[in-house]
């Protein structure tokens, strides 16, 4: 067994760093992205009351949620966007294009990482997303019964086409 000394005194939680070798480090009041191998701090972001983070499927950004806001960072935790809602966000997952989809109490919206966001459903019952995959959102509701959603990813596929043209 190997001790190592974290950079921060007041870490409450760990979560994946993203790619082998780092982790993220939740404080009462900052995010700390740590290198296990050369046991440095490679860089860190003021966020307070970590629930949740939640890798795109790359790798290259990460949600942080915590209470009713989403910040998305890039893989330096460089903050892209802060999302801020009324009600409380139950989480989070990626689609295949990078795009953040995310559960209300009411409703399941999107988040580009331009910061562009939007309603894609509204919603019975609460629930929390496990996966999306091919137009279908995969959940449990509040009593754990797995869901199957149909969503229509029409308006925001067509707004990461718009960014990808203005990018060009």
């Amino acid at each position: 067994t190997k001790r190592v000394s974290l950079p921060v005194s007041d870490c409450r939680r760990i979560f994946p760093g993203g790619v082998s070798g780092r982790i993220l480090l939740a404080c009462e009041d900052q995010v700390v992205l740590f290198d296990t191998s050369s046991f440095q701090t490679v860089s860190m972001i003021a966020v307070s009351s970590v629930k949740r983070v939640d890798w795109s499927q790359d790798n290259s950004m990460v949600a942080v949620t915590s209470g009713n806001m989403v910040r998305i960072l890039d893989k330096e935790l460089k903050q892209l966007c802060v999302i801020s809602e009324k009600m409380s966000i139950k989480n989070c997952v990626w689609d295949e294009h990078g795009v953040l989809l995310y559960a209300t109490l009411s409703q399941i919206k999107y988040c580009l990482p331009s910061g562009e966001k939007g309603i894609v459903r509204s919603l019975d019952e609460p629930v929390y997303i496990a996966a999306y995959r091919k137009g279908a959102v995969f959940a449990f509701t509040r009593d754990a019964v797995p869901v199957q959603i149909e969503i229509d990813p029409t308006e925001y596929l067509f707004k990461v086409a718009e960014d990808e043209r203005s990018d060009v």
